[in-house]
């Protein structure tokens, strides 16, 4: 069964279509967590061993 599309476009589901359940969603969201916190960390320190400041707005490449 086709749907129409959206106000953004995208197609739509009817509310028993079997897309995950609010509480599934925030379960898999809990889950995820830890792991963000562990990448944004490593991320930090990467861009420390790499010298990079998140504030700094140097180009990496000198212009023309």
């Amino acid at each position: 069964m086709k749907h129409p599309p959206g106000p953004s476009g995208a197609h739509t589901h009817p509310p028993d279509s079997g897309s995950l359940a609010v509480d599934q969603s925030k379960e898999v969201s809990e889950q995820l967590q830890p792991i963000v916190q562990e990448l944004n960390r490593l991320i930090d320190r990467l861009e420390l061993l790499a010298g990079h400041d998140d504030d700094s707005e140097e180009p990496d490449a000198p212009g023309p």
